[in-house]
């Protein structure tokens, strides 16, 4: 289980990261910016629109199901 404090560093970082996404695609931030910002969330912006997710797993397994739940709440 994530303790208070680092769930909240989480939600943080998420919220700078959706702010950037949001600054990439209105033009504010150029693509090597953004591709700094964007390549330490494994997330990588398409030649065409859309996106790229790489997700890093220890020793490329799920143990639960539920360790990815989240990704399906939002």
């Amino acid at each position: 289980m994530l303790s208070k404090d680092l769930l909240q560093q989480f939600e943080d970082n998420i919220t700078r990261f959706d702010e950037n996404i949001h600054a990439f695609e209105n033009g504010e931030i150029d693509r090597q910016t953004f591709k700094g910002i964007s390549g330490g969330f494994g997330s990588y912006a398409q030649k065409e629109q859309g996106y790229m997710l790489r997700l890093r797993l220890p020793g490329g397994h799920i143990t639960k199901f539920l360790n990815i739940r989240f990704l399906c709440s939002n």
